[in-house]
């Protein structure tokens, strides 16, 4: 938090001085009733100054002070003086943009905020002769980020934690997969049969989702009608922590549903402005998770201000204005990603040494098929995912059993991985506990697969041994060329050439979708390298004032206000006033405008009337008349049609006469609305803040 948390005492006077003059007098007159000629205005403003110092003012706003009073006076200072529109972004969720107006106009009243100008920017400030009133306000930020202690069945938590063995399982389910989209391709959605196993394998899991994430993060690609495994992605996505990973993949999913709710088809950002953005967000879920206390369950609006304090973190040093130059969040849409993941509880974990550890991390329990120990690494279980299939008969759900089968080992093969690569990595993560045939029947199968290759362009290779195939029907009449011995350009699809092969009886065909070579480079340039996430030193430590119990106690202090209403109340009924000024009296007191029994004096304030209903067409005229001159805010209501209640509220735009009717004109944040004022049921014109000029 900005340590300075109040301007001078005479950048508060300039705000006052620098009133309507209407609005000026007005104010002071509500404070000492008539002023008496020539009027100083100097000599005013320090009469009120040293009237807001004494103790026993301060302890009569102080117990006028609420929960809502509270909220506001700590986010201004939190924020550290915003504009007006931050505090509405700040507030969103929890008040409406015209009833936080409201409050606002009644904490200047009472002279708590006032307005000031910095670089032609109106901005909110705290009154700096009430700041001894004011810091525990200040202090107590639990009005603005309430929590609770997480209950052990907490139904809001996701069925399905994701963590390093699950990512490993569903890249091996997805890379299983053929033919896995409905029209071939990401936007024609995934087949049903795929996500129902799915399901089968990971309860609670949201499938679809998840291979949207994967997709996101470039850990897979789609190649026609197969899904391959993008391995510069793979290798760096592996190479993060199991926190900084799980935050990249809450980043992906946000990046996902956002772009399904984007409205214009044609804003599609880069492949790298994508990426950017990813770690953008990433990083501003490393910093609101730093926020947070383990064990403890926050509320949407705690989570969206946390959000938005972390938006503002970031940046350095922080900016005038709240979200310029964001990074455009749709916050809900970010808490339905939070949810959907469970990040935010998550327990913190690291990733685990890749220095080979003396006990296995896994165990074969058959020749072909293995149990992956939650000591395993994550990076070693990605790469076991992209040459292994996840075992579909497990004995406990979700699966943490691979199994070796021909097609998953080809798939390796395909990646680059040779088959001593993997047979090194299985004897170094078992400890050495492989069956002895296991190496045989990996180098058996990377021979046939050198054997015959289908590469793309499509060309075929045939080794020597295999030539004979390309006088063979049906594959002889695909070839159109032959390229050199061996190799031969075909005239067909993928699929086709495929099936052609099958049907000379060759049971394993190689498919590179990488060169084998040392360096493995990827045929698809990627963009991928993961880098780690880090939180720099928070300007505000969240974690120490969310834990402040209450310094104020409110309940008290609103016993002392209710009393002190109460006493002015009884004061104003001995009184011998109009109804009219009774009315304005009773109204100051419960705006908690009234300090002391001077300030009852009918004289001292002016009576306006903010609303009228039914009959009371004079009434309605003339607040519709003030509204429309001032161009204030107002609320009407009329019935409709249907016997139903129409409201709305906005600006009074205009009277506007239509034979013997008058049409008051209202202009709301989407529409402009007519209505005769004679419908009208009820008006009310809501103050506007005693800083703006008529």
């Amino acid at each position: 938090m900005n340590n300075k948390n109040f301007l001078s005492i005479d950048n508060w006077k300039n705000a006052l001085m620098n009133l309507p003059e209407n609005n000026f007098f007005e104010l002071l007159r509500s404070f000492f009733g008539n002023i008496k000629t020539p009027f100083n205005k100097q000599g005013l403003l320090n009469d009120l100054s040293s009237m807001l110092s004494r103790d026993i003012t301060q302890e009569k706003i102080k117990s006028y002070i609420d929960k809502t009073d509270h909220k506001i006076i700590a986010a201004i200072a939190l924020l550290n003086n915003p504009a007006i529109e931050e505090l509405e972004s700040f507030f969103e969720g929890e008040y409406e943009k015209y009833d936080l107006q409201g409050l606002l106009v009644n904490l200047e009243e009472r002279l708590i905020i006032y307005r000031s100008i910095d670089n032609k920017t109106t901005k909110m400030a705290l009154n700096p002769i009430l700041e001894t009133v004011l810091i525990p306000y200040i202090e107590d930020l639990t009005v603005l980020f309430p929590y609770s202690i997480n209950p052990k069945n907490n139904s809001n938590f996701p069925l399905f934690i994701y963590e390093g063995r699950q990512i490993a399982a569903l890249l091996s389910f997805f890379l299983l997969q053929e033919d896995p989209f409905k029209t071939g391709e990401v936007k024609g959605g995934f087949r049903k049969k795929i996500l129902d196993d799915g399901e089968k394998l990971f309860p609670g899991m949201d499938i679809e989702l998840s291979l949207k994430a994967m997709i996101k993060l470039d850990l897979v690609f789609t190649d026609g009608n197969k899904l391959i495994s993008n391995r510069d992605a793979v290798d760096n996505f592996g190479k993060l922590s199991m926190e900084d990973a799980l935050t990249y993949w809450t980043s992906a999913v946000y990046l996902y549903r956002e772009e399904e709710t984007r409205q214009d088809e044609f804003d599609i950002p880069s492949l790298r402005s994508i990426r950017n953005r990813r770690r953008q967000i990433a990083q501003l879920l490393k910093k609101l998770k730093a926020y947070l206390l383990p064990e403890i369950v926050y509320p949407d609006n705690t989570i969206r201000r946390l959000i938005k304090l972390a938006e503002m973190e970031e940046k350095n040093p922080w900016p005038s204005h709240l979200f310029e130059d964001s990074l455009g969040i749709n916050y809900n849409i970010l808490l339905e990603a939070l949810s959907k993941t469970g990040y935010l509880h998550l327990k913190d974990t690291e990733q685990k040494s890749e220095v080979p550890n003396s006990d296995p991390v896994i165990v074969m329990d058959t020749a072909f098929s293995f149990i992956l120990y939650p000591e395993i690494s994550f990076s070693d279980a990605l790469k076991l995912a992209e040459f292994c299939d996840i075992n579909d008969s497990p004995v406990s759900l979700p699966a943490f059993s691979f199994v070796l089968t021909r097609e998953s080992v080809v798939r390796g093969f395909d990646l680059g991985i040779n088959s001593k690569e993997m047979h090194d990595l299985l004897i170094s993560l078992s400890n050495n506990r492989t069956d002895s045939n296991l190496g045989w029947t990996l180098n058996e199968w990377e021979k046939r697969y050198e054997e015959v290759s289908l590469t793309r362009g499509l060309i075929l290779i045939l080794s020597e041994e295999r030539l004979y195939l390309a006088e063979a029907e049906p594959l002889s009449s695909l070839i159109i060329k032959s390229l050199a011995p061996g190799v031969y350009l075909l005239s067909t699809d993928e699929a086709n050439a495929l099936n052609a092969i099958r049907r000379t009886g060759v049971d394993i065909i190689a498919q590179p979708r990488y060169e084998r070579t040392e360096k493995k480079e990827a045929v698809r340039q990627s963009y991928t390298n993961f880098s780690s996430l880090s939180v720099s030193q928070s300007k505000t430590d969240i974690q120490d004032l969310v834990k402040i119990n209450n310094k104020n106690d409110e309940k008290n202090s609103e016993n002392t206000g209710k009393a002190l209403k109460e006493k002015y109340h009884k004061i104003l009924n001995t009184m011998e006033l109009t109804k009219t000024e009774k009315d304005e009296l009773s109204s100051r007191i419960e705006r908690r405008l009234v300090l002391n029994e001077k300030q009852l004096d009918k004289s001292s304030v002016r009576y306006e009337k903010l609303e009228a209903r039914g009959l009371d067409f004079a009434g309605k005229s003339s607040i519709a008349k003030q509204a429309v001159e001032s161009k204030s805010l107002v609320d009407i209501s009329w019935p409709g049609g249907r016997g139903e209640t129409n409201s709305c509220t906005g600006i009074a735009e205009a009277l506007e006469k239509k034979g013997n009717e008058s049409i008051l004109v209202v202009k709301t944040e989407e529409d402009t609305v007519r209505v005769p004022l004679g419908k009208i049921s009820l008006i009310k014109r809501i103050k506007q803040s005693i800083f703006i000029r008529s």
